[in-house]
């Protein structure tokens, strides 16, 4: 989530059918120091990782249908609609791949 320094981050590198997850860290504190986690890597294929990412996205999804957003101003509620809109365009781009 952008201007939140707690949680998790790693690399993501694509290459000829394949996507390779790798430089794991966490952050637990505000101060921006890391955990790392060296050893952590893995590589998929690339259709396992389109379908992977495409499940929990629509999971994820899920999670907002039905439930009421708090909207706080015209500005707010632009940056809602925006987010929704790119996230279904990617959704459906990515789910007839999969």
């Amino acid at each position: 989530m952008m201007g939140c320094p707690i949680g998790i981050d790693w690399k993501v590198e694509h290459g000829p059918g394949r996507v390779t997850l790798s430089h794991v860290r966490r952050y637990d504190e505000c101060d921006g120091v890391p955990f790392l986690f060296p050893e952590v890597q893995a590589t998929l294929s690339t259709e396992e990782y389109r379908s992977t990412v495409v499940n929990f996205a629509v999971q994820a999804k899920s999670l907002f249908t039905g439930t009421p957003k708090r909207i706080w101003d015209s500005f707010d509620e632009q940056e809602y609609e925006e987010f929704w809109q790119e996230y279904n365009a990617l959704l459906r781009k990515f789910e007839t791949a999969v």
